[in-house]
């Protein structure tokens, strides 16, 4: 029988050899410094009064609030917001403005972590393309081949774009959003209504699905099942089976 000395440098060096086996297993998470990835950071810019509980890392802040994530800044009578979840809600007038679009709608959720924002309730989108240069600004593409004219890089179409509807599904970072119900989009002298319409702002396109009808101000009117608007060319392509009603220019 060893001796009590013995049986104890035995039951040590097994305790040991666990919680080195423990370590292994779950090694600690490297702080961001040295993983060299930065923080999500959501930053409150302004409000008149701020209740945040450190412990379920919950807060809410009311009275002028204006909190920015990214390139977005929302702003609000009142947003609560959960870091944990990475999510928040928006209510009393709230504003949704980035580097592409002005967005309001009655009520405003939020996902950080994909970048997302649902706007529901008298949703109205506006987006603003900036106004084309003069003609002597603008840049010229490289020498044309025969039968081709020199073209301009520019946009041939620039102005507002409004979207109305009853749900908007922004995605702030992709610059891309899903709208629905009573949609309607206004672009200067053209109307568009249809069920569901897909914007995608990197790509400058808008597309319509869903008994999309098409006025404008010239009397002209379409009718199709689905259409497509590419923005920077002024360019709409629709899907039938359809109609349409065309002005031959003077």
């Amino acid at each position: 029988m060893r001796p009590a000395s013995g049986r104890v440098r035995i039951a040590l060096y097994a305790l040991l050899l666990l919680l080195g086996m423990c370590y292994a297993a779950e090694p600690l998470a490297k702080p961001a410094s040295e993983t060299g990835k930065p923080p999500d950071e959501v930053t409150l810019e302004q409000a008149d009064r701020l209740v945040f509980n450190n412990r379920t890392r919950q807060g809410e802040a009311s009275g002028h609030v204006v909190m920015r994530h990214e390139d977005g800044t929302l702003s609000a009578d009142r947003v609560q917001f959960d870091l944990k979840r990475k999510t928040g809600t928006a209510s009393g007038s709230p504003k949704f403005v980035d580097s592409e679009n002005t967005i309001t709608a009655e009520q405003v959720s939020a996902d950080f972590g994909e970048r997302r924002v649902v706007f529901r309730g008298k949703v109205e989108l506006v987006n603003v393309r900036p106004q084309p240069k003069p003609a002597a600004e603008l840049t010229v593409s490289a020498a044309p081949t025969a039968g081709e004219s020199s073209k301009p890089s520019e946009p041939l179409w620039s102005g507002h774009t409004v979207i109305t509807c009853d749900e908007l599904e922004y995605y702030y970072r992709q610059k891309k959003a899903v709208a629905t119900g009573h949609l309607r989009i206004v672009q200067d002298e053209r109307t568009i209504e249809g069920r569901v319409a897909n914007w995608d702002g990197k790509a400058e396109t808008i597309a319509i699905s869903g008994e999309v009808k098409v006025t404008t101000t010239k009397g002209e009117s379409m009718q199709f099942q689905q259409a497509t608007i590419n923005l920077r060319d002024d360019v709409l392509e629709a899907h039938g089976p359809g109609k349409a009603h065309l002005i031959i220019e003077e």
